[in-house]
């Protein structure tokens, strides 16, 4: 689905994968032309300024208020020579000047006299050692910096360290999702600010900050906690309010009732609470990570950041900090700094099964298969009942080949809930990417059956059909994709049905369809190609294959320079219809290539060797042959050739 295949591209483009990822992303484009995302990934990993220009191009007409794609389109035009600033296929990469050229500034300028430029040299370097160095470093030897950092900083944009959320279609394997803490741990010795570990350095053992609140012995709070527990949280609402209107300095009521809020989403209440525990309680660290999932709720993801750290400098041991730190690591794309939180929290508390599912999530991104499988593991043992860790094993698996063990956890998944669409499909994906077409056309069925809306069991299934020349199938596949809005790979997929289905005039016009939505397909060039020629419109053929060549050298394979070849005989050019045709021989021997390379010898004038094509070809002639037109010409052709 599209949010897997986001988080996948984007964990290959941090892994320096980027032809990887532009494949991934050039799926996701074609499936769903309005994807924000998809295409602001896309124009991120490209090196061609014209196509990435294309890219952010798409974003900002998506959506207008996208700072990163108007940054990086700013950032372009600074760097492209005005006369190629629209976009211009198969240009050359523009170069940009050089340091000297773009910031040497010439001498006579400048008004100062020589002395005092010279004392101004010495003068600024000192006041900005005083103004900025000094403070920085005293900042980051109190460890205050990145608190600061979190609070005036924006998150990172896509073109940065951090990757976007992603919130489109649902995913192979949901996205983590915030974890509060819903333990009591036993009150411990506060740490002093001076002594206390980073989150980084924290290791088992350190001991915690401040009690939850076991020291009260109030009835309504004991019973307060007990309603938490059990996940009565109106009660929680209930009997809190009864301590607080008692004895309303005490914080701990504040921090569960806050919680209580959050439960119900009621988020800005939740807040109030946290921020009222804070004021009374300000080394109150459980109360500074509730506040932090309250800020996350309310969207500001910043000040969460801000305030998950506070709570990690009181108490490196709150183990829910560190998984909620992994969720939002792994949603913005940091899969390495993800999988050190997901680490942390659960060499803290071994028997958080949710972090360990969610490490198996993230270590399935970095393409650390084995040890997903073991991770995920792991969390099925804790909790067996933990669907996530089911989905990302059987990723994992699929990825290093054990198709059986893949498959036999997506159908745990289902065994649990067989009306669960997504999982239908996760497993179809599963069979098909194992060599299993027909399991796979039946799980996509199934999918479909359950959610008529998700177009992508379509496409899959559409192209089953294709590789099975099924291709009335096929064509009723993309034909209800495109039912749910222009997609590219559904115009692109009825258009290579059309192909087989010999409607060529239909076939253009999906196929240039697909073109105009996502320009940058090599099947889409290919299947054009193989349409031109059948309507001998044989320049366009070649231009066709020229950018299928471009995008993916290998593509359409033997058939595409053959087609190659006789466009270029269809156009009387038989010099490069040789060379061609050659090329085609030379991937493999073939019957028609013979023929195909005689007719054109024939045509050049070079009858010898015409005549021992044509005979080459009519050797491996046998009764059963489906290639009777072309058997008829070359015997017709050599009657004439020879004296």
């Amino acid at each position: 689905m599209e949010d897997d295949d986001l988080i996948r591209a984007i964990a290959a483009v941090k892994a320096g994968d980027l032809q990887g990822a532009q494949a991934i992303l050039s799926r996701v484009v074609q499936t769903n032309p309005r994807s924000e995302q998809g295409w602001l990934w896309l124009g991120n990993c490209l090196s061609d300024p014209q196509k990435r220009l294309f890219c952010y191009q798409k974003v900002l007409v998506i959506n207008p208020q996208n700072e990163a794609a108007r940054q990086a389109l700013q950032a372009l035009s600074s760097n492209t020579p005005p006369a190629e600033r629209e976009i211009q296929p198969n240009r050359a990469p523009v170069q940009v000047e050089s340091a000297d050229q773009s910031t040497a500034v010439p001498k006579d300028k400048f008004n100062f006299s020589e002395g005092l430029g010279y004392r101004l040299s010495i003068l600024v370097p000192v006041l900005f050692v005083f103004l900025c160095v000094l403070p920085l470093i005293y900042l980051l030897m109190t460890g205050q910096m990145r608190s600061l950092a979190a609070r005036f900083l924006p998150l990172p944009s896509p073109s940065a360290t951090h990757a976007p959320a992603v919130t489109s279609t649902p995913s192979l394997s949901p996205s983590p999702s915030h974890i509060p803490d819903t333990s009591t741990p036993s009150p411990s010795p506060s740490l002093s600010p001076s002594t206390t570990s980073t989150p980084y350095r924290f290791k088992p053992g350190d001991p915690t900050a401040i009690p939850l609140g076991r020291d009260i012995t109030d009835p309504n709070f004991i019973a307060g906690v007990a309603a938490f527990d059990a996940e009565n949280y109106q009660e929680v609402i209930r009997l809190m309010d009864a301590i607080i209107e008692s004895n309303p300095d005490l914080a701990p009521p504040y921090r569960y009732r806050g919680m209580a809020y959050w439960y119900l989403d009621d988020c800005v209440s939740g807040l109030a609470d946290q921020e009222k525990a804070l004021s009374l309680n300000p080394e109150y660290a459980a109360a500074w990570a509730d506040r932090g999932l309250m800020n996350k709720c309310l969207g500001d993801e910043a000040q969460e950041l801000e305030d998950f750290q506070k709570a990690l400098s009181l108490d490196p041991s709150l183990a829910f900090v560190h998984h909620n730190l992994g969720v939002d690591y792994y949603n913005w794309g940091d899969y390495e700094t993800s999988l050190k939180e997901y680490n942390l929290s659960v060499a803290i508390d071994p028997t958080r099964a949710g972090a360990w599912g969610e490490m198996s999530a993230a270590l399935r991104q970095l393409g650390r298969y084995d040890e997903c499988i073991e991770a995920a593991t792991k969390a099925i043992e804790i909790k067996p009942d933990l669907w996530l860790a089911y989905i990302n094993r059987g990723h994992c698996n699929i990825n290093i080949g054990n198709n059986e063990q893949g498959n036999a956890d997506y159908q745990v998944v289902l065994d649990h809930d067989p009306t669960d669409s997504n999982s239908w499909f996760d497993l179809g994906y599963a069979q098909q990417q194992s060599g299993e077409p027909q399991a796979a056309i039946a799980s996509y069925s199934k999918s479909l059956e359950l959610d008529p809306s998700n177009y992508s069991a379509n496409i899959n299934r559409g192209n089953i059909y294709l590789d099975l020349r099924q291709y009335n199938n096929a064509f009723n596949d993309f034909n209800a994709a495109l039912k749910f809005g222009d997609i590219a790979l559904a115009y692109s997929g009825r258009g290579s049905a059309y192909y087989y289905l010999k409607k060529y005039d239909l076939a253009i016009k999906d196929l240039e369809k697909s073109r105009s939505l996502y320009p940058y397909d090599a099947n889409t060039f290919c299947f054009l190609s193989l349409t031109y020629f059948e309507v001998k419109r044989y320049q366009d053929a070649l231009d066709s294959a020229a950018s299928s060549h471009e995008i993916a050298p290998k593509c359409g394979g033997q058939r595409l320079v053959e087609i190659q070849a006789r466009s270029y005989y269809g156009l009387g050019n038989y010099e490069q219809a040789l060379l061609y045709i050659d090329k085609a021989l030379d991937m493999g021997e073939y019957t028609l290539g013979y023929y195909y390379r005689g007719i054109i010898f024939q045509a050049a004038g070079r009858n010898d060797e015409a005549i021992r094509d044509l005979e080459q070809f009519l050797s491996y002639y046998e009764p059963n042959d489906n290639h009777i037109p072309e058997i008829a010409d070359a015997r017709s052709r050599l009657t004439k050739l020879k004296p």
